[in-house]
């Protein structure tokens, strides 16, 4: 609307722009709090980080001055090469660190007692060279006891080092002690002017809506006489208050429109609904003749549809009995097949089945053989048991005979010994042989009745076979005649199935004619329902209309706009 647009373009600070400068200015404040707190912390720490490291250079000046006599010392001691180059390597590590330090310090103080042991330093290392050099061990001596006195100063620069950074580390707790509070304070003061202005700022948000809140509790009970709302401001509360005003004028305005179309449209109604009743009365007399007609040709449909029911279920019958007598040829087909593939089955087992009764006779006559040339181990063997009994009498004559010759006989009783020995051995073996051929024996007479046994199995199977193979054959002349008839019932099924389906065509034809009047005569009687159904629905809604209107005008006379 023209007068909502006007409003926008007046209003000068919103409601969101508050909050924004709000939040705005707190965040600020926090902002700022943080920053001194980040800033004073970073102080402190570029102290720490500047002292610490001359704390820990000037311990290891000390250090490293203390090596540079020990090393200077030993020299003495002992003029070597060694030593000499160790004193060399220790000077120039400490004067690395006081030019370190030098870099470090910023206070005159500590650079004035740092350059005082740096020129002592000095003086030592050109002495200590000469005196090295010349290989006067007195000299260097007397020099690593001056090194002393740099040492002195640089314990002192110590001591004043550790003094300035304790004073610092008290410093430093005094700032923190002051951020601290510092911090607290302002967090408070932050949390206490935010909470005014937020207080504020609500207040004057949320008192504005409870009045129209509690207008529109008034305006909802049907009070439209509610007193409106004086507010100053050029914001959204404004413009809600200027709309919620414009709304109530408006709505007074539609109740009264609608009280004057509502009683428009009860006098339209009454009209409507005497028209109604005279149709309907002319409806349902069209509606009877209409359904009188229609019911005739409905029984006429309905016992051609009951004729060509029992068409199609004898249809369907006659159709799964020629697809079973179909599959019936070709199972009788399939077993035809299956039967032949059967008979070269046996037959190739009846093949094998001679095949291996074929080998069961050729290992028959092995194991005879072999059984021949057990017997002739067994006879070798006996031979050679007779022989080892006699080397073993013969042995025990030469033993006694050893005996009786004396001293001159005692080789002949070792040899006669180490044959009766031979002679056991070989009695032994023997022994074994004869066991080992007996065991032979005794397996090949077990495998020699397992195959006979095997051969009169084969002869059996081999009988069994041709049995089997002459009923193959006679089942296959059978079937075979089977599969002839069943081919021969499928061509007269398949003559028959036409002629089904013609007599099924011709009294379909009827059926449809018939089917189409009944159908012409229920539509007209539909129409006709249907019409009628609507004039009832249309005098329903019509009489619903007039109630409307009634409960419209006791709604009406709930708001009071005078």
């Amino acid at each position: 609307m023209k007068w909502q647009q006007d409003r926008e373009k007046g209003i000068t600070m919103t409601i969101r722009n508050k909050l924004w400068l709000h939040s705005f200015l707190s965040l600020l404040a926090s902002i700022i709090l943080m920053g001194f707190i980040i800033v004073n912390m970073l102080s402190i720490q570029a102290t720490n980080k500047d002292m610490v490291p001359v704390l820990l250079t000037v311990e290891r000046l000390e250090s490293s001055m203390k090596s540079a006599k020990q090393s200077l010392n030993n020299a003495a001691y002992n003029m070597t090469e060694g030593n000499k180059q160790e004193v060399l390597t220790q000077i120039e590590a400490t004067e690395k660190l006081i030019s370190k330090l030098e870099k470090s310090l910023k206070q005159k103080e500590f650079r004035a007692l740092l350059a005082k042991a740096k020129q002592k330093f000095a003086e030592v290392h050109t002495e200590s060279l000469t005196a090295l050099d010349r290989r006067d061990a007195s000299e260097a001596r007397r020099q690593a006891m001056r090194i002393e006195g740099a040492i002195n100063d640089i314990y002192t620069l110590q001591l004043y080092t550790n003094d300035y950074y304790n004073e610092l580390q008290h410093n430093l707790q005094g700032q923190i002690r002051f951020i601290i509070w510092t911090a607290i304070i302002g967090s408070i003061a932050l949390i206490v002017l935010s909470g005014v202005i937020s207080l504020r700022l609500t207040r004057s948000i949320t008192n504005p809506l409870k009045r129209l809140a509690n207008n529109a509790v008034e305006i909802a009970g049907g009070n439209l006489l509610v007193e409106r709302i004086d507010y100053k401001q050029n914001d959204e509360l404004g413009a809600l208050n200027v709309a919620f005003d414009t709304m109530v004028e408006e709505l007074k305005r539609l109740l009264r429109s609608v009280e004057v179309v509502s009683q428009q449209v009860e006098i339209f109604a009454k009209e409507i609904e005497a028209d109604d009743q005279m149709l309907m009365e002319i409806n349902r007399q069209v509606a009877v003749s209409t359904n009188e007609l229609s019911a005739g040709a409905q029984s006429i449909s309905e016992d051609l549809q009951q004729a060509v029911q029992l068409i199609e279920q004898m249809d369907d019958t006659f159709m799964k009995t020629a697809e079973r007598t179909e599959q019936t040829a070709r199972y009788s087909e399939a077993a035809v097949e299956a039967i032949q593939h059967g008979q070269q089955a046996m037959e190739k087992q009846l093949h094998a089945i001679r095949e291996s009764n074929a080998a069961m006779l050729s290992i028959e006559e092995a194991t005879n053989k072999f059984m021949s040339y057990a017997a002739n181990i067994e006879q070798m063997a006996k031979a050679v048991s007779d022989i080892a009994k006699q080397t073993n009498l013969l042995a025990l004559n030469a033993a006694i005979e050893a005996a009786r010759a004396g001293e001159a006989g005692k080789g002949f009783a070792v040899v006669a010994d180490e044959v009766r020995k031979l002679a056991e051995q070989s009695a032994q073996a023997t022994k074994q042989i004869f066991e080992t051929v007996s065991l032979i024996k005794h397996g090949i007479s077990s495998v020699s009745a397992a195959v006979a046994q095997g051969v009169t199995i084969a002869e059996q199977q081999s009988q069994s076979i041709e049995t089997t193979t002459k009923a193959f054959a006679e089942i296959e002349d059978k079937v075979a005649g089977i599969s002839a008839d069943i081919q021969a019932l499928v061509v007269n099924m398949a003559t028959s199935k036409q002629l089904e389906e013609k007599v099924l065509q011709n009294v379909e034809s009827i059926s449809a004619v018939v089917e189409q009047s009944a159908a012409g005569s229920e539509e007209i009687a539909a129409s006709m329902s249907e019409q009628l159904t609507a004039f009832e629905k249309m005098v329903e809604k019509v009489t619903k209309l007039r109630q409307l209107t009634d409960e419209l005008h006791e709604v009406m006379a709930k708001f009071r706009m005078e």
